[in-house]
Parts: C-alpha cells; structure tokens; sequence
C-alpha cells in the first residue's frame, strides 16, 4: 500500500515538475508565462475526452498535445499580434481552464469532480524498481513500505509548487501596481483611501497639513528628535493614534 503511494507521489509530481520547468524556461527568455496551470487543466480534461470517445491511448495523447498547443498559440496571438499584457491574458486563460474544464465533464457523465465514469484508456503501469542511494531505498526490499523515502519527494514537490505559487502572485500584484491602483491594508499618513475606490488614495486635509509641518520644519534645520518634540507638546498625534482616531 505504501509502495504505491510512493509511486502516486511520483507519478503526481510529474506534471508539476514539467510545469515548473516550462515556467523557468519561458522567465528566463524574458517572457512570464503563468497560464501553464490553464494549460494544464485543458490539456488534461482534453486527453482524457478524446481518448474515452476513440478508445485510443495515442488520440488521448495526441488531443493533450493538440490542446496545449492551441491554449500557447492563442496567449501568443494575444500577446504578440494583439500586444495584451501577457499576465492579465495567463490569469484569464487560468480562470477560463478552471471553469470549463468543470463545464465540460459535467455537460459529459454529470461529474465535477473527476473523469473516472469516462471510457477513456490509460497506459500499462510498469513495475519499475526505485532505488535512491543516497536515502538507502530500494523499492525491492522494503515490500510495501517507503522507507521515509516519501516525505523527501513530497517536500520537493511542494517545495516546486510553492514557488510556482509565488511566482504568479508576484505577477498578479505586479500587473496591480502598474494600473497605478494602491493594495495595502492602510493608507500612509497624510493620505485617505476612497470610499468610492479602496484601491485609490486621496489626501486627508487634516494629516496632510501635519505631514507639510514636518518637511518645513526639517527643511528648515530642525532634527527629527525636536520636531518630536514639539509635535508632542502640541499634543499632535502619532500616525498610529491618529488612524485609530478616525476609523
């Protein structure tokens, strides 16, 4: 039972570890690709449809193909014919394979959750011996156990997905600051955030007088330590005290 979680564990990654390697490729030549999650789900919901509906392994995997293929050239199209911002066109064909593949399969055999119900052909499985030296593992003499040898290969899975994972976030904020629009949890000191848009920030009269005060007075020679000071002695409130103030 053991020996073939590990082997789930590896047949698993796989996907995962070929997807990385695509985006670290696709970073490196200067592009940012972060529809290869899309690219994905399509390619695997259409494997699995032709296959079942051809009853052949190789029109399965030829459809898989054929659908990647299609999902690289369209976010090609858009990016380079259509020069749309190629993360807003990865995060849309990411969102696009997350619904329609769902649509898809349950227009089919009435199942979101997975294929299992659909006739489609899988590959022979091969009993492949696994041996690490390294962790002293071989899968011929530990006889259904794993040898702890499992939880190096899930963290190095996790570890790939986890950077993926932060990679796309990375971009999505990216393409969020380059719309100029503002993403923090709090406007600084001197600003409000609109109460018609929460991702714009508009001056507040009364902090923002406090805020001029300041840059004139340190322009002016004061240090910082006095203008402290003095701002305490008026009983000027912190930027802290003074957000607690007015919400």
């Amino acid at each position: 039972m053991l020996t073939g979680f590990l082997y789930s564990v590896i047949r698993l990654s796989t996907p995962l570890i070929y997807s990385s390697m695509g985006g670290l490729i696709t970073r490196k030549s200067g592009s940012n690709n972060i529809a290869l999650e899309g690219t994905m789900l399509l390619s695997a919901m259409a494997g699995a449809v032709v296959s079942a509906y051809t009853q052949s392994l190789w029109g399965g995997l030829l459809g898989a193909i054929g659908a990647g293929l299609a999902v690289s050239v369209f976010m090609g199209f858009m990016s380079l014919v259509m020069n749309a911002d190629m993360t807003l066109t990865g995060i849309s064909i990411n969102r696009l394979a997350d619904g329609l593949t769902i649509f898809v399969i349950f227009m089919l055999i009435g199942d979101k959750g997975t294929t299992i119900k659909l006739p489609s052909l899988t590959f022979p499985v091969w009993n492949i011996r696994f041996i690490s030296i390294n962790d002293g593992y071989d899968s011929l003499n530990f006889g259904g156990i794993t040898g702890g040898i499992d939880m190096a290969l899930k963290n190095i899975t996790y570890t790939m997905y986890s950077r993926d994972l932060s990679e796309k976030v990375k971009s999505s904020r990216k393409v969020i600051y380059k719309k100029g629009s503002f993403i923090a949890p709090y406007a600084f000191f001197g600003y409000l955030k609109s109460p018609d848009d929460k991702r714009k920030l508009i001056v507040d009269p009364v902090a923002s007088e406090i805020v001029k005060r300041m840059f004139s007075m340190r322009k002016s020679g004061i240090t910082p330590t006095q203008i402290a000071i003095i701002f305490n002695k008026e009983n000027i409130p912190t930027p802290a005290t003074y957000k607690k103030s007015i919400d």
